[in-house]
């Protein structure tokens, strides 16, 4: 774990493309009765059925078939296939979401909102899990604010699950691989009172073991221990009245913690002081805690429970009345060491806990006319707390900041030479210091927004909308320093303690605008045309530091223009969707490290603009080949940041692949390979500049140009009642990082974290 930074890496292609916010039962089977020849996709994006080709919006949808031909656990192995998304897990309660070049991570409020049938899940720390029994993932692009919730200012993306229907159902899988991969799950669905009562429950264990390997003799790192859960009743009591009941819980329990890979001090035994390793990111590495810190144990454990009510009521014809009502809450605890090395210069435990409640009221009206709309009104009541202690040995810690230790690089030092080193002096410091350091935030957020469409003419079409935010926000920190000040600093190291360990708060209330409106335009039977402009807001940040003073990050506000065409020909065999974008950003909001104290700050004005194309054509019944291509130039143009690139921004990246499939008798064979390639992207948005962050002397966290292959083997029965499955991920074992700088950034000695290397699985599944 490390303080706020995560990371995520782009690629691209949807097979499919669509957006709902929480559509009614109604409407997701009104668009499955709608498709048009030719496999046209209807979508429900804005709130209604209407096709692919009348949406002007940049979307793109999987359903549970393709999720499965992708081989998809997560959003992670989804982002590889969508334009202009990326995802990188530094690990699953530290993920980072990018949109365009613009990434939602660490502390704050997010840019880009993940939903849970249409509850957003607010904290990153609980917005990556695992996708089992998905009906549908559904990505928009672009600020969503109007339709979707302040928090989808750059960007949404929507998780349906399958609910529980009026068909038996059972189906089950296995699957076994290399680095001890091991995975298990199993649905089973049953109506109780035909059309009228049903229950569905779906639950995956998934393990792997850790491909970082432990030099020590431990367990590995960047591990996977995953058991997801969910259990979901249906109650129909009426033809037009419907209630989904959801629980979901998820919990990680990876043995080793994240793999922070030092590229100053090579890996040497603790005790015998003997090189075992090398510097290169992807290898080998000896981590450790000390002084008591988590049990002197690296791990990860986190836990998410969810219960979601759905519920919709078709009033009239043409009226339905919608409601989600939600509660979620969620606590992660990561024990790491963030120097990276097998030296005691630092050890942390990043804890973050919170919950949320969320209702939803929302009104559509449809009666097949000129016009449609929805209007609706939501209520949040959220809070978030992160708590990070870090542990330091001031004896190693004094050599550091006085540059021995650097000096003595790529070795390092034992403690004995540490000892040696410092003389007299090791004596007055201490062998354990820890700052613990609480940083938590509250809202309680009101909206009320209204979305609608006319027809102008046949061709004409004009739709806008306005969403109206209210927030009342506290934010608190307390700092403590529980075996006394540093003999170093006479306070704190990272974090700086309150005075006598009191809580300190500020709170402030804000109101504002969002909205968009659009043009689409038919210029033939299956050729689109579309523009938009929408504005997205963040809200103010409150920052409250350890000496009691406050400060207001002001409202992020971003004006998007984009225009796009959506064509189809030769019957649905290619299709094409294209656009080109705009946004300008004022008062873009980045978190920094000030006098101790995690600080939310206006590093001024930033734009990006580029380009999307895909291309999908099916030559043959048996051949479908895609092609995309994503240009995206993301930059800060004020301050010193001038010119500096958006964090996880590559300006290039395309992926192309194929779906092959071959009928031999009553079974099919099919095969997807799929490479996907982007250019060299900073890290942070100070692109490791020494001006911007002078404990660190060399420009290295930043990964260069890769690409990835992917390869899935099947074999299915016509009937799809069973199927076997290999996959190897990564096969040319290309390596990557897919995180780097970190907490041991901010004093010189930055830690890389490597992407998979080549994975191989095999999977059996079967249903009834």
């Amino acid at each position: 774990m490390s303080l706020p930074q995560n990371r995520a890496y782009p690629l691209a292609f949807a097979l499919a493309m669509a957006l709902a916010v929480t559509p009614t039962r109604a409407e997701v089977e009104a668009a499955a009765a709608a498709e048009a020849p030719g496999d046209v996709i209807v979508v429900t994006a804005q709130k209604r059925a209407e096709s692919i080709l009348d949406v002007p919006l940049s979307l793109s949808a999987f359903d549970s078939k393709t999720l499965d031909n992708i081989g998809a656990d997560t959003l992670e192995d989804v982002s590889l296939y969508t334009p202009g998304f990326e995802v990188r897990e530094q690990s699953v309660g530290a993920p980072g979401f990018v949109v365009r070049g613009i990434t939602s991570d660490g502390i704050g409020e997010q840019r880009v909102s993940i939903y849970l049938d249409g509850v957003s899940t607010s904290a990153v720390a609980a917005s990556s899990f695992e996708l089992h029994d998905i009906e549908r993932v559904e990505i928009a692009k672009g600020p969503q604010s109007t339709l979707f919730g302040r928090g989808a200012m750059i960007g949404g993306v929507n998780i349906i699950q399958n609910k529980a229907g009026n068909d038996f159902l059972l189906k089950a899988g296995m699957g076994l691989g290399d680095y001890g991969y091991r995975m298990a799950e199993g649905v089973a669905n049953a109506p109780l009172i035909d059309d009228v009562l049903a229950v569905r429950v779906a639950v995956r264990a998934r393990k792997r073991d850790g491909y970082i390997r432990d030099l020590a003799g431990g367990p590995g790192y960047n591990a996977v221990d995953t058991l997801a859960y969910r259990g979901a009743v249906k109650f129909q009591p009426a033809s037009n009245l419907r209630f989904d009941l959801i629980y979901n819980r998820e919990e990680n329990t990876p043995n080793g913690g994240t793999g922070f890979k030092s590229n100053t001090f090579l890996p040497r035994d603790p005790a015998t002081g003997a090189v075992v390793g090398d510097l290169k990111p992807g290898s080998g590495v000896v981590l450790r805690g000390f002084g008591g810190l988590g049990g002197d144990r690296l791990y990860i454990d986190r836990h998410i429970d969810d219960v979601s009510l759905l519920g919709a009521w078709e009033l009239t014809d043409a009226l339905t009345l919608g409601s989600i009502t939600g509660y979620r809450k969620y606590r992660n605890i990561e024990s790491f060491d963030p120097d990276g090395t097998w030296m005691n210069i630092i050890a942390g435990i990043g804890e973050s806990w919170g919950d949320q409640t969320t209702q939803e009221l929302r009104l559509t009206y449809d009666n097949k006319g000129a016009f449609r709309g929805t209007i609706g009104a939501s209520y949040v009541d959220l809070s978030n707390s992160d708590r990070y202690i870090f542990q330091f040995d001031e004896r190693a810690t004094a050599l550091l900041f006085s540059g021995g230790l650097l000096r003595s690089a790529p070795m390092g030092m034992t403690q004995a030479q540490i000892l040696a080193a410092l003389g007299p002096m090791g004596a007055a410091l201490k062998p354990v210091h820890r700052d613990d350091s609480t940083f938590a935030s509250s809202a309680r957020t009101i909206d009320i927004y209204g979305d609608g469409t006319w027809e102008a003419t046949d061709r004409l079409s004009l739709t806008a909308g306005l969403r109206w935010t209210h927030d009342d926000k506290t934010s608190t920190v307390v700092g403590t320093l529980p075996n006394g000040p540093s003999t170093l600093t006479r306070g704190g190291i990272f974090f700086q303690p309150t005075a006598n360990g009191a809580t300190l708060s500020t709170d402030g209330r804000f109101s504002g605008l969002s909205w968009r409106m659009a043009a689409n335009y038919e210029l033939g039977d299956t050729v689109n045309a579309y523009l938009t402009y929408g504005r997205g807001r963040r809200s103010p940040a409150l920052n409250i530091v350890s000496t009691g003073s406050s400060s207001v990050a002001p409202a992020e506000i971003v004006n998007s223009y984009e225009a796009g065409l959506k064509a189809r020909a030769l019957g649905g065999r290619i299709s094409f969707d294209g656009s080109l974008y705009y946004y300008d950003y004022s008062n873009f909001q980045t978190v920094k490290t000030i006098n101790g104290t995690l600080t939310t700050v206006n590093a001024g004005a930033a734009e990006a603009y580029g380009f999307e194309g895909q291309i999908q054509a099916k030559p043959a019944h048996w051949a479908t080949l895609f092609a995309n291509y994503s240009y995206n130039h993301a930059r800060l143009t004020s301050g010193d940041y001038d010119g500096n690139r958006f964090r996880n921004a590559p300006d290039h990246t395309f992926s192309l692949g194929a779906f092959l499939t071959a009928p031999i008798g009553d079974t099919e064979l099919y095969f997807n390979p799929a490479y996907s390639w982007q250019s060299k992207f900073f890290f942070d948005d100070d692109n490791d500049k020494t001006a911007l962050q002078p404990a660190d002397f060399r420009v290295d966290e930043f990964q260069e140009s890769y690409g990835l292959l992917n390869l899935r083997l099947g074999l299915r029965a016509a009937d799809e009642r069973w199927g076997v499955e290999l996959a190897l991920k990564n096969a040319l074992n290309q390596d990557y990082v897919i995180d780097a700088g970190n907490t041991g950034d901010n004093f010189g000695i930055p830690s890389f974290i490597a992407g998979q290397p080549r994975m191989f699985s095999a999977e059996l599944k079967f249903k009834l």
